[in-house]
C-alpha cells in the first residue's frame, strides 16, 4: 500500500520539481498552493497535484498556469506657462503590460470627445496621445489616461492650466486706432 498524502509538482524541462521550493509557495494539506511575488517567468508552466488516499488510490489533476502583467503607465505632465492659442498634448504610455490594452481619456471626469479642439490618437499599441491644437479657457482642467488589459486598469492624471488674457480695447471717437489696451492675465 502505498503512503496517503498530497504531492504538487511544477514541469520544468523533462523532470517535474516538487514542490514548495523557495519561501514564495506554500502548499495547504488541502492541497492549495500559494504563490506570492509571482513572477512571469519563475512562475508559469504546468502545475500538477496528485492525491493518494490510504488504500493506494490516486488522482492527478494539472493546471498550465499563465502569468499576466498589469498595465504600468509612464506619468505624464504638461508644460507650464501655457498661454491661449498655443498648442498642448501629452502621451499615455504603458511601460509594462500584456495586450490587448485599451485605453480612455477624459477630463474632469467626463470623456474628453465632449471637450472642443481636443483629439487623441493611438500611436501603437502600447501608447495613445492627446492634442490640443489651440488652447483655451476652456482647456484648462485635470486630464486623465486610463490604461486597461484584461486583468487590470491603472490611470495616471495630470493638470493643464491655459492663462487666458481679457483685453479691453478703448477706442476714441475719431480715431481708427486704439488708444489704449488693458489686459489682465488669469
Amino acid at each position: 500500500m502505498e503512503k496517503e498524502g498530497l504531492e504538487v509538482v511544477k514541469k520544468g524541462g523533462r523532470d517535474g520539481v516538487r514542490l514548495p521550493t523557495s519561501h514564495r509557495q506554500r502548499v495547504h494539506a488541502n492541497g492549495t498552493l500559494v504563490v506570492e511575488q509571482v513572477t512571469r517567468d519563475a512562475d508559469k508552466g504546468q502545475y500538477t497535484c496528485t492525491a493518494i488516499n490510504r488504500a493506494g488510490q490516486q488522482d492527478t489533476q494539472k493546471l498550465n498556469v499563465r502569468v499576466m502583467v498589469a498595465p504600468v503607465l509612464q506619468p505624464f505632465h504638461f508644460e507650464e506657462n501655457l498661454q491661449a492659442g498655443d498648442r498642448a498634448g501629452v502621451t499615455c504610455l504603458v511601460t509594462k503590460g500584456d495586450p490587448p490594452i485599451t485605453f480612455t481619456w477624459e477630463k474632469d471626469g467626463r470623456p474628453v470627445a465632449e471637450v472642443t479642439d481636443v483629439s487623441v490618437s493611438s500611436l501603437n499599441h502600447f501608447s495613445s496621445a492627446l492634442m490640443i491644437g489651440r488652447l483655451a479657457a476652456q482647456h484648462t482642467g485635470r486630464y486623465s489616461c486610463r490604461a486597461a488589459n484584461h486583468w487590470a486598469q491603472v490611470q495616471h492624471a495630470a493638470d493643464l492650466a491655459v492663462n487666458v488674457e481679457d483685453c479691453v480695447v478703448l477706442v476714441l471717437p475719431n480715431r481708427r486706432l486704439p488708444e489704449r489696451k488693458a489686459c489682465v492675465t488669469t
